[in-house]
């Protein structure tokens, strides 16, 4: 082999020149490689030079690199003798370095080899550990960041350390950010660096998005200060808050682009149909838009618009769809929702479809449905991974439906949709047998699927075990039981849920809380309440925890009953540190107020103000908004009942005051501080998307001033409500815009409760001539003062009036549907035709009420069902649901009143739940909504946030898991946290289980993962492995611990090490698949030409080889082997090469190295060609080439395919033959070698 490297050249037919295997080396570790054809021996080697001899074998057999890897390093190393490199190996090997990361860090930084270890690489190892970097994260970011260790230790390093640790306050963080970006310690931060992020904080950017921007995206503050700081301002002015994640993302497109790149996608999206507000909507919503190729925004935007039906506005206001993939999401989903909706079993909203995880799409749309339609799985994968027509099938193994045959129409060519190279996705590739299509037919629905944007979805939810916590035969759980009934006056099912919450040994402290409770005036309703909500009242100390705030609160004059029944309900008040929290409030309060009676006024209306802990912040904008004109009767008010509103930070409640007085509010009125409840509680953005929905019901500039002057709550309706208000009102009513800007309250009315009922109710007494009113007097009325005025004292003319006017009121309990069809039936009542009430085959009800379009009532609402009717209003108007969903969700769920429901939205709200968060959960568990709040709801989500999760966190993970809330805290929730917190040593890391997996908290099997872990511990698997499983794959510890012995012994026997990753790859494929898919899969991979040495290899190499679907490993097999000239056995010994899609990365670069081998300005190895990343081999094939060969790109991307393929099928056949020939050639004269 060497004497061929040293340039001996092998005869060729004339014609053709080849060097004989100048860059194939076979060892051992042999790599599969391309064979070069260039004359030239490779860059480096000499003839006798046996320093480079020994360099390329040391490389090769020290180092493990492959033998085409090790030529070219040597060309920048010169190795005389091991000694030194020796001392650099095994200083590495100490510091936790593996033979890949030995193998890595040699490609990148070859010199390493040359370094002194003890001078230069020694003191950098030493002080990385010494800030606490585990030695496994050490090895893995320095092997492959190896420019950190050219810095200097002094100069670059440690002040960079410093910096960071000054910044971010602990080596804990410095350590997470040298996890996620080693290379921040090589860059000299006191300089722009720090500039900018003092620019940044300010403006006032939160701390924490600070901290995130360095680990994540710390470039953008590596540009000039100058530019950093205009852009900033550009920001700013466009809207974006500088508190919010868009801010920065903002920032990062600004700075990035330049501003003729900016305006070229501009220009593209207005192509597309976009406005110059929907592109503004578009970026403050989603910044990262304008991140998007041109090239991609077209494709998204045209499949969005022509395929899903969406107008561009509304795309605008999602733009977050613009991101998905063509390919890879919008089309296979379309294709199932195209079945479904065929098949008339749901319809979806494109925002739901597409935005839900793989994992919950298989579920909600796939699952669910298998028994009606059990080839919907195989359409959907056929459609994701259908690039090459598969060969043909006995037609008696699938049989279309007609709608699947309509579907089949318009699919992509060459694009694979879920095919990623990345091995972990190949893993979710676990169940069913392959759809193999007629290769006739593409698959895509050419027809639109059209479904309404107001659709959610909702999941089944069942339950029959008994509460947690409760065990048989358990003394202490039955006294406690006895003592709630007997004692407390607790109903059987309340004490048992109680129960679970508490434990009682004996009575005699709970008989001393009660005592005191009953002394200061408790009656037996008010204990069984606080007993509820606060079950571990009665192991409170009496004389410690009770006594001294009961005194407190009766010593200012808080009458007995008043306090009895205002701490029952809001016992958190006894929660709080009386000291700390109790008596700050009231002295505040008694400051602000004068006397003790008012702080007795406030504590009756809103008691829970006594346990906030932000006086200060309260006290300061309280002081600003006094100083400002405000009365100080409207700042009491607002204190009593919108105290929130003066924890906003002062600043953007001083341009709020500001904003307002220049609209012209009076400080002195009481629309002023409504006005600034608005401003505050609204962004900018959102302010401006109201203001265009009253433009489009034709209101003018001067209209929306008039409305927001003269009821600022216009603008904190949904642009929904206002439409549907405004189309009434003007539509039915008559009314001009400008009429209701000039009584904007209106508009806040309910269309379907009151305004649509009273309305026919005048439009009858019009018609019969009895009366005519005005509709402001008509809307504005107590109910009692209607039914008064307008039905009671027409009762005898027109009978008919209270049926009318209770049918038309959805929410009215006395609502008779009898009596109502009786009245549509046309007996005796003429109405307006516009009202469609008279023998009419509709019921034309509103949107708000459910799709009522039929004579029948909809499903799950029986006649003379007043509770379902307040459910469907209930879950329409409070919780945002849409009207069909709300049908649904009310099959589940049965509400008797809104006092229970309203105690959960409002803890919800509390902490953090959005609307959209409140609609999902509710949506996914309908129960929620009659759960108790304080016992079932408030103690778990206190847990979670306890522990440091922060509020929207919290409210996004659980909304979308609420099967978690439904565990019992003590018996699951705390087992798991200890579990966890006792395995990775802090909360954070039990955060960041919760942020990426927060489904681990949902199982309630914490001692089989517990004992799997413990298990796998036992057999010498790493903990950072075992982490990072529990974290990525946490159900491979579900599995029973005899499956799991088995599988891990058998992946001992096959040679795998337990300390590699890779032994944690092959136990998820034995865990994964049956024994007979094993099979099926070795007995393909046989037919290829792999020997059982070869699957061996092959397996032991990369063990999610055998994840791969039988159909992907015989299309790249035949690719690899057929077309680009690679034998089976090579390909064993490289695997990874199996996982890359043939249509996204073969097959384009193959094209690319076919023009510039014939151009003979390149040859390639194969694995460098198919494994390095997109950027790399753009630059390495295409940029640096583009002079030589203008059209590569093109041909790279597609335009010129045609031509890229008559290379290979006209002039390369001889090509390919003889190069087939040289590697057979060198493969056999290298096989004493591997052997």
């Amino acid at each position: 082999m060497f004497v061929i490297l040293r340039g001996r050249q092998l005869r060729l037919p004339p014609g053709v020149s080849i060097l004989a295997a100048s860059q194939f080396w076979a060892s051992a570790n042999a790599v599969i490689s391309r064979p070069f054809t260039t004359r030239r021996p490779p860059p480096g080697v000499r003839e006798n030079d046996s320093e480079k001899s020994f360099t390329l074998s040391y490389l090769v057999s020290s180092c493990g690199l492959a033998p085409e890897v090790a030529v070219r390093a040597s060309s920048k190393l010169q190795l005389k003798s091991p000694e030194k490199p020796d001392a650099v190996l095994n200083l590495l090997r100490e510091y936790g370095f593996t033979a890949a990361d030995i193998s890595v860090m040699v490609t990148r930084w070859p010199s390493v080899l040359c370094a002194c270890p003890e001078k230069t690489l020694l003191p950098k190892l030493e002080f990385f550990t010494s800030i606490g970097v585990p030695l496994p994260i050490l090895a893995s970011k320095l092997s492959r960041n190896p420019n950190v260790l050219w810095y200097s230790l002094k100069n670059s390093i440690i002040p960079s350390h410093d910096f960071l640790k000054n910044l971010l306050g602990s080596n804990e963080l410095v350590v997470q950010v040298f996890k996620r970006f080693p290379l921040i310690f090589g860059w000299c931060l006191a300089g722009d660096f720090s500039s900018n992020l003092s620019i940044l904080a300010a403006r006032g950017v939160p701390s924490s998005s600070l901290v995130s921007l360095v680990t994540r995206q710390p470039r953008v503050l590596t540009a000039s200060p100058e530019k950093l700081s205009s852009q900033v301002d550009r920001a700013i002015e466009m809207g974006i808050l500088v508190s919010k994640d868009a801010f920065l993302k903002a920032i990062q497109v600004l700075v990035g682009y330049e501003e003729s790149t900016l305006k070229r996608k501009m220009e593209v999206y207005r192509q597309c149909g976009w406005s110059e507000s929907d592109i503004r909507t578009a970026f403050l919503s989603q910044p990262l838009c304008m991140a998007l190729s041109e090239k991609k925004i077209l494709k998204s935007m045209a499949f969005l618009v022509n395929k899903f039906g969406c107008a561009p506005g509304d795309v605008a206001r999602c733009p977050l769809l613009l991101g998905y993939s063509v390919e890879k999401r919008m089309k296979p989903r379309w294709a199932v929702a195209m079945v479904l909706s065929e098949k008339g079993m749901k319809n979806a909203t494109v925002k739901s479809l597409l935005t839900v995880s793989e994992k919950t799409f298989l579920k909600t749309y796939v699952e669910k449905y298998k028994k009606d339609i059990p080839q919907l799985y195989d359409i959907y994968r056929d459609i994701s991974r259908n690039a090459i027509p598969l060969p043909p099938k006995s037609p008696k193994k699938t049989i279309y439906t007609d709608t699947h045959l309509q579907i089949l129409v318009c699919s992509s060519a060459l694009s694979p949709l879920n095919s990623k190279s990345n091995f972990k996705s190949m893993f979710a590739i676990l169940r069913g047998r392959r759809l193999r299509l007629p290769p006739e037919l593409s698959i895509l629905a050419a027809r639109q699927f059209r479904a309404s944007e107001n659709v959610v979805f909702s999941r089944p939810f069942t339950t029959g075990r008994p509460p947690p916590g409760v065990r048989e035969n358990d003394s202490e759980k039955s006294f406690t039981l006895s003592y709630l009934v007997s004692s407390c006056g607790l109903a059987s099912d309340a004490a048992v849920r109680v129960s679970s919450k508490l434990q009682l040994k004996s009575p005699e402290k709970p008989d001393a809380v009660l005592n005191l409770l009953r002394l200061y005036g408790f009656t037996a309703a008010d204990i069984s309440v606080m007993v509820t909500r606060w079950p571990n009242v009665l192991s409170a100390c009496p004389d410690k925890t009770l006594l001294p705030k009961l005194e407190f609160f009766t010593s200012i004059g808080v009458p007995l009953p008043i306090l009895a029944h205002k701490l029952s309900r809001t016992p958190s008040l006894l929660w709080h540190s009386l000291k700390s929290s109790i008596i700050p409030s009231y002295d505040f309060l008694k400051n602000l107020l004068g006397s003790d009676k008012g702080v007795v006024q406030v504590f009756k209306q809103a008691p829970q103000f006594f346990g906030w802990s932000r006086a200060d912040d309260i006290s300061s904008n309280f002081s600003f908004l006094l100083a400002c004109g405000v009365p100080r009767p409207s700042l009491v008010s607002l204190l009593t009942y919108e105290p929130r509103m003066l924890l906003a930070p002062q600043e953007k409640l001083s341009s709020c005051v500001d904003r307002a007085i220049e609209i012209g509010f009076d400080v002195s009125s009481n629309a002023f501080l409504k006005a600034i409840r608005v401003l505050v509680g609204f962004e900018e953005s959102t302010l401006k998307r109201k203001m265009e929905v009253y433009r489009m019901c034709g209101m003018s500039e001067s209209d929306i001033r008039t409305a927001f002057l003269g009821h600022p709550l216009c603008m904190a309706l949904s642009e929904k409500k206002i439409a549907e208000s405004m189309g009434f009102l003007v539509d039915k009513v008559g009314w001009a815009p400008s009429d209701v800007a000039r009584c904007s309250w209106i508009l806040g009315y309910s269309l379907e409760r009151r305004m649509k009922p009273r309305w026919a109710v005048a439009e009858v007494l019009s018609e019969k001539g009895l009366k005519n009113v005005a509709i402001t007097s008509l809307l504005t009325m107590s109910e009692k003062i209607f039914l008064k005025t307008y039905v009671e004292r027409y009762e005898k003319d027109v009978p008919e009036l209270l049926d009318i006017y209770r049918a038309l009121s959805p929410l009215n309990s006395k609502s008779n549907f009898k009596s109502m069809f009786a009245i549509l039936r046309g007996r005796r009542l003429r109405l307006p035709p516009e009202l469609s009430i008279l023998a009419a085959r509709q019921f034309r009800a509103s949107e708000n009420a459910g799709p009522f379009t039929t004579g029948r009532p909809p499903p799950g609402v029986r006649e003379n069902d007043s509770e379902k009717s307040f459910t469907l209003s209930y879950l329409v108007s409070s919780c945002g649901l849409a009207p069909d969903a709300a049908v649904r969700v009310s099959s589940k769920l049965q509400l008797k009143s809104p006092e229970k429901a309203d105690a959960v939205l409002n803890l919800l709200r509390e902490y953090g739940f959005t609307a959209a968060d409140i609609s999902v959960m509710v949506t996914r568990w309908p129960k929620v909504l009659c759960a108790c709040a304080d016992k079932t709801l408030l103690p778990k989500i206190q847990f979670f946030a306890s522990f440091g999760i922060p509020h929207p966190i919290l409210a996004s993970r659980l909304s979308r898991n609420p099967t978690i809330i439904r565990r019992s805290l003590k018996n699951s929730i705390i087992p798991l946290y200890n579990f966890l917190k006792n395995l990775l040593g802090s909360d954070k890391g039990v955060v960041k289980v919760f942020i990426q997996a927060p489904q681990f908290f949902s199982w309630s099997r914490a001692d089989d993962i517990s004992s799997n872990f413990s298990f796998l511990v036992a057999c010498g698997v790493p903990r950072p492995s075992l982490v990072s499983l529990i974290s990525y794959e946490p159900r491979i510890l579900l599995v029973p611990q005899e499956k799991l012995s088995t599988c891990v012994d058998r992946a001992i026997e096959m040679g795998f090490d337990v300390s590699n990753y890779e032994f944690m790859k092959a136990i998820r494929v034995l865990v994964g698949f049956d024994e007979s898919t094993f099979k099926r899969k070795i007995e393909v991979y046989r037919k290829c030409g792999w020997s059982e040495s070869d699957i061996r290899t092959a397996f032991l190499s990369q063990p999610l080889c055998m994840a791969l679907s039988e159909k992907k490993i015989l299309e790249n097999m035949g690719f690899l082997v057929d077309k680009l000239g690679c034998a089976p056995g090579d390909l064993a010994r490289c695997p990874l090469l199996l996982g890359f899609s043939i249509e996204k990365r073969m097959k384009p670069r193959w094209a690319v190295a076919e023009v510039l081998s014939e151009k003979g300005l390149k040859n390639v190895a194969i694995t460098s060609l198919l494994s390095m990343t997109e950027k790399l081999f753009l630059k390495t094939y295409i940029e640096k080439y583009k002079k030589d060969v203008p059209e590569l790109l093109d041909i790279y991307r597609g335009t010129l395919f045609s031509e890229s393929c008559s290379l290979c099928n006209s002039c390369n056949p001889l090509r390919l033959h003889i190069l087939n020939t040289h590697l057979q050639t060198l493969v056999c004269s290298s096989a004493p070698q591997v052997r």
